[in-house]
């Protein structure tokens, strides 16, 4: 019931009954979309509880920095050990709980992306973490900008926890500059060892050569011309003289004279 009619007044029975007919559909209808969007809610806080990860809607004041949320997902609690509450009533909570440097960054970062309405992708330190590279905790926040009125832009986005990936990553970079090092020491001990071998031919096989060509010489002057022995003592002198050539070319090869000029690498 929400009119009444008098009996001496009975044409208003009819629109009275329309309004009563049409104001309870509009009520119903009402009902209809409240449970609907309640539904819509609660499938939503089920998905987004359930990411591996904060998904979030929030607004950047670029003038002083400020960060206010109007939605937090319940995966606040695992990333920052805060509830999603706290980030709604206190908005600074969330640049508190991020490394000064790289909170910088990901302030300009946001300026930068909002100005041209680009997507966010940033990676930082939680504040909260050791400087043991072991305890160091990472997050990475993926957002998209969405501007809903002029010069107020809104971020819908998540972060998640990538602390294993950064982790690996840090060992296979940390595995790269271990393996540059070693192959950097072993090219540097085959350098040493190709120098002295490069030195002793050089020095000791080279000396010993150039001695047997000088007795050769010596025992070709107490023989004469006409002697039998004297063109063995010749071609002997050849062979030496080919030797010798090879000894140097082995060495210049092994130890290049330009290495000693300061070009190594």
């Amino acid at each position: 019931a929400s009119d009444y009619i008098m009996k001496d007044n009975l044409r208003r029975l009819g629109p009275a009954i329309k309004r009563a007919l049409s104001a309870t559909e509009s009520k119903r209808a009402r009902q209809v979309a409240e449970l609907a969007l309640m539904e819509s809610e609660t499938r939503f806080r089920a998905i987004t509880g359930n990411l591996p990860g904060m998904v979030f809607q929030l607004h950047f004041t670029p003038q002083d920095g400020a960060v206010y949320f109007s939605y937090v997902s319940e995966g606040a609690l695992a990333l920052f050990g805060a509830p999603a509450r706290s980030f709604l009533r206190d908005p600074q909570l969330f640049p508190q709980r991020i490394r000064r440097e790289d909170r910088e960054r990901l302030e300009r970062m946001l300026v930068d992306c909002a100005a041209t309405l680009s997507e966010l992708h940033w990676e930082g330190r939680l504040a909260d973490a050791a400087h043991d590279h072991a305890q160091v905790r990472w997050i990475s926040i993926s957002a998209s900008p969405r501007e809903l009125a002029a010069g107020l832009v809104w971020w819908e986005g998540i972060a998640f926890d990538v602390t294993k990936e950064k982790h690996t990553e840090l060992e296979i970079r940390e595995s790269r500059e271990q393996l540059r090092q070693l192959s950097a020491h072993v090219e540097k001990v085959k350098e040493s060892e190709r120098s002295r071998i490069a030195r002793e031919i050089h020095d000791d096989i080279g000396g010993t050569l150039t001695a047997v060509k000088l007795d050769l010489a010596w025992l070709g002057g107490k023989l004469g011309k006409d002697d039998p022995l004297a063109k063995k003592i010749q071609t002997m002198q050849q062979h030496l003289d080919s030797a010798l050539q090879s000894s140097i070319r082995i060495a210049r090869d092994l130890r290049p004279s330009l290495l000693d000029y300061g070009i190594v690498p």
